[in-house]
This record gives C-alpha cells, structure tokens and sequence, in this order.
C-alpha cells in the first residue's frame, strides 16, 4: 500500500542511519524506480496537478503527461529526504552523491525534445542522460560540464573519492573527480557502445557507435548505413555527415 519512491528512501535513510558512526565509506545505490513504466504518483501528487474529482470524491487520476510531472515530482521528494537525511547526520561533507538515470525518454514521448528517438536507439534521445555531483568542499557548486562521462566511469569515481588505490586498467571507465572539482580534463579519446540486439520495442538498429569530441559516429548492423554527426552543431542529429566528411 506504499508508494515506492517513499518506502525506498525511508529504507536508504535507515541504513545511512545504521552505518554514519561506522569509520569505513559506505556504499549506497538508491534507485527509486522512478520516473518509468507504469506512470503512476500518489493521490496527493495528483491533487497538485489536478482539480478533477471521482463521483467518490476522490482525485481523478490525470493523463499521462499529467502522470509524469507528478511522478517526477514524487522522485524529487524521495531524493530530497536521503539528501536531508546526510545533511541532519552532519555527512554531507563527506559523502559523493551521484544523481544520475539508466537511458533516456521512453519512446512517444517528448520531455527531452530536440534530442532524436528515445529508449533503446543510439540517439541522444536513448543515452543522454542527467547526470548531477554533490560533494561540498570538493566538487564546484553550480558548475556546468559538458565532458561526456558514461556509467561505466562510476567505479573508479566512486574508489577515488573513498581513498582506495586501484589499477586503472582494471576499468573502462575513468574518475570523475578531477574535472568535478576542476583540477583537471578527462584523458580519453572516446567513448563505445556495442549495442548487437533489439529494445523490448524491436524498432531500433543494431549497432555500434564512437563519440569523439564533438563528433558521433553510428555503424547499423540491420542495413549496413553510417552516421556521422556533429553534435555542437547539431544536437537534434538531423545532418548525417557520412558522405561530406568522409576523412572524420
């Protein structure tokens, strides 16, 4: 009878509570489940959105868009009670807090417009994503970084920032760290994805792409096309620039 955000993040706080005494970092991944499929919020979320009423009396359960912003709204506050649970344990100076999402805007919808198609293709509509830091003294407050990072960069951030020698050729990824705090750039000349299958939709290619710099480059396995973008110039990737720059 619980809304999951909110069972989750009472559940988060319980453990922070358990362990903020104990001298070893902590490892917490708290995913909310939200915003996905089903699109649901709670009544009280709804009756901020919404003045339509049941013949019961009780709030009307909107549309889907109407759903969303709630929903939204719900993963916010779960967010905001783990947040405010670090800063009453006097942990935020010394917790990293990752905020981040697994792909992007489910297919049909328009909330990450001009980005191309959605969950599952290899668009930015599919794997842009946001992505927010959070560790007072240490990463620049209200600062903005357009340095591509991927998932797989969490890792090394996370034993970085926890103090924890590593062997950098054990990941793919790279720490974080020093472009947060702006101390440094990150030293990669690109990010891969090999995607070799279909979405639960079956409407995308499989393929595999390279983004270096400003550029995206796209290989579809299904029909054997390339795409080549830029995206500074083009974010939307309307402008395949296969053909006029075929050297890049």
């Amino acid at each position: 009878g619980e809304y999951l955000p909110n069972l989750l993040a009472q559940d988060a706080v319980d453990y922070i509570e358990s362990v903020k005494d104990d001298p070893s970092p902590f490892f917490l991944c708290f995913w909310t489940y939200t915003v996905h499929w089903p699109i649901q919020a709670t009544p009280e979320l709804y009756a901020q959105y919404t003045d339509e009423r049941n013949a019961d009396g009780s709030v009307k359960e909107p549309d889907m868009p109407t759903r969303y912003r709630a929903m939204v709204e719900g993963m916010d506050i779960a967010v905001g009670r783990v947040l405010r649970a670090l800063d009453e344990m006097r942990l935020s100076s010394n917790t990293l807090v990752v905020f981040t999402s697994d792909n992007g805007q489910m297919p049909g919808s328009s909330v990450a417009d001009p980005l191309r198609a959605a969950k599952g293709y290899l668009y930015e509509g599919g794997i842009r994503v946001p992505m927010m830091m959070r560790w007072p003294g240490h990463i620049r407050a209200g600062a903005l970084d357009a340095t591509p990072a991927i998932s797989m960069d969490f890792a090394p951030t996370f034993l970085d920032a926890a103090g924890i020698e590593y062997g950098a050729r054990e990941f793919d990824g790279k720490s974080l760290l020093a472009v947060a705090s702006g101390r440094g750039a990150l030293q990669r000349e690109a990010l891969y994805w090999h995607y070799p299958h279909y979405c639960y939709h079956g409407m995308n290619d499989m393929g595999s792409m390279i983004r270096s710099g400003d550029y995206k480059y796209i290989h579809h396995y299904d029909n054997q096309d390339h795409e080549l973008f830029n995206l500074k110039m083009d974010i939307g990737e309307t402008v395949n620039l296969y053909r006029t720059e075929p050297a890049k």
